[in-house]
């Protein structure tokens, strides 16, 4: 079977006949995936998106890159937009709490600079990308052959269908991207700007002055419209899953102000009064309170979804001001982290939008019940620390593509790399996060270290919270 046998096995104009040829795509893996095509030379194809490449050539695509939607004569019953885009979405599993989930947004097509200015939100060319597409989930593991990633679910995605708000949002996201570009203001877009509809940086090279812009305006990246892996994240948890996922705010109520206003409530208080009966085992009894104190865990809560944000609870010593620790963020895999754009890096998405709640030590010996709630705050890195941690991720990424994790014993008898330490950089620093000695990961060259992870340097943390007081 090979990619014109694949297009031949459905009917293109109709949804259900796409559909169901998309539902055999459960449960088989890549590598069997290109043997039903009879394209097993896919197999030594390398590049980001090959998994998707193969996935797509079910369908009869092959390297298309077009601005029209993949399927283009799928016919939707009462919808004035035509074609069918496939999007392939890889699922992982979340380190810290072991729950799957999307990992990564989705970009949906290129921002025209010359041509946005004159369309309308009807005739938008991104419409016609995003109207109806269809969602083919694959299960990715990190380190793992990608040829054995398994398809686990398919979801037909239809503008018209999801909830009224979620189409208000997509709309003032698109005219706040349409309006930044017509008012010749490229340079300035930023993914910060909107709430589903990103514009994100997209392609290699540096800044460009747009084509329709006069020789005096500043240069822009490249950017293409994405959908933020938080709201992938809602798709995949109440659509697909059928998860219910909990809605905090009411129409028109701001989510940051809401849950500050929440946990104002709680400041001043100690844990032990807010919890009397709480088990105080474990570095995280501190963090279970106060997500217990929110009502419902942040994972199951759409807007904490949405928003993609992160909750850290921080013990501060109220004498110095300093946290206990640096604040720490999953594993990496070595291996892919060399491979990876800053644009569109893991560690990125982990501090698009942190909720900081301090709870404060009275002593240096105080146990968790005597903590002391202090003003809870959200950060998200404004562009000169975004630049700042894009310098140190970059230089971290040299680093290990120069082998700079191979270990040696020190003169106390441990095994340390040549990695910069926190004393070197401002923002963040990379160190061990492995359970034990023996939870390792390997380098480019073979080299054996424990796993490591990105954490934000106190010095910096201190910072921010001094910002608050």
């Amino acid at each position: 079977m090979d990619g014109d046998m694949a297009a031949d096995s459905f009917d293109e104009t109709d949804p259900a006949s796409v559909l169901k040829h998309a539902r055999k795509l459960k449960r088989l893996t890549i590598a069997e995936i290109a043997e039903q095509l009879g394209r097993p030379d896919q197999a030594m194809r390398g590049g980001k998106g090959r998994a998707g490449n193969v996935i797509e050539m079910w369908f009869g695509i092959e390297d298309d890159n077009q601005s029209e939607p993949d399927l283009r004569e799928t016919r939707f019953l009462g919808s004035a937009y035509r074609g069918l885009e496939i999007k392939v979405v890889p699922i992982k599993r979340k380190s810290r709490d072991g729950s799957y989930g999307v990992k990564e947004r989705n970009v949906v097509s290129m921002i025209s600079y010359p041509t946005l200015p004159s369309e309308t939100w009807q005739d938008a060319k991104l419409r016609r990308k995003m109207e109806h597409m269809l969602f083919v989930y694959y299960l990715y593991e990190s380190g793992a052959d990608w040829m054995q990633a398994r398809v686990i679910d398919v979801h037909l995605w239809t503008f018209a269908d999801i909830p009224e708000v979620e189409r208000q949002t997509i709309h003032e996201d698109w005219t706040i991207i349409r309006r930044k570009v017509a008012s010749g203001e490229a340079h300035d877009l930023h993914e910060h700007d909107t709430a589903i509809l990103k514009a994100t940086r997209k392609g290699a090279g540096g800044a460009e002055r747009p084509s329709n812009y006069s020789r005096d305006a500043a240069p822009a990246f490249r950017r293409a419209y994405s959908i933020s892996r938080g709201h992938m994240d809602v798709v995949w948890k109440r659509d697909v899953q059928g998860k219910p996922l909990t809605e905090i705010t009411k129409p028109g109520q701001k989510f940051e102000p809401f849950v500050l206003k929440e946990l104002r409530e709680l400041e001043g208080k100690r844990l032990g009064d807010i919890d009397p009966v709480a088990s105080w085992k474990g570095k995280d009894s501190a963090s279970r309170v106060i997500r217990a104190a929110l009502g419902e865990t942040p994972g199951r809560i759409k807007e904490f979804t949405e928003h993609e944000v992160t909750v850290r609870v921080i013990p501060f010593y109220t004498d110095t001001q300093m946290p206990k620790e640096a604040v720490s963020f999953p594993t990496m895999n070595l291996l892919e982290f060399v491979t990876e754009d800053w644009e569109t890096a893991t560690f990125k998405e982990y501090i698009a939008c942190i909720l900081f709640v301090p709870v404060l030590l009275p002593t240096r010996i105080s146990e968790a019940p005597d903590y002391v709630v202090g003003r809870a705050f959200f950060w998200r890195p404004n562009d000169e620390e975004l630049m700042g941690i894009e310098r140190e991720w970059k230089a971290y990424q040299r680093q290990v593509k120069d082998g700079a994790c191979r270990t040696e014993p020190d003169s106390r008898g441990r095994n340390v790399s040549a990695l910069r330490p926190s004393s070197e950089t401002e923002y963040i620093h990379m160190r061990p996060h492995g359970r034990d000695g023996a939870d390792y990961d390997v380098d480019l060259f073979g080299n054996r270290i424990v796993k490591q992870s990105f954490w934000l340097n106190q010095r910096f943390v201190r910072a921010l919270y001094l910002r608050i007081r």
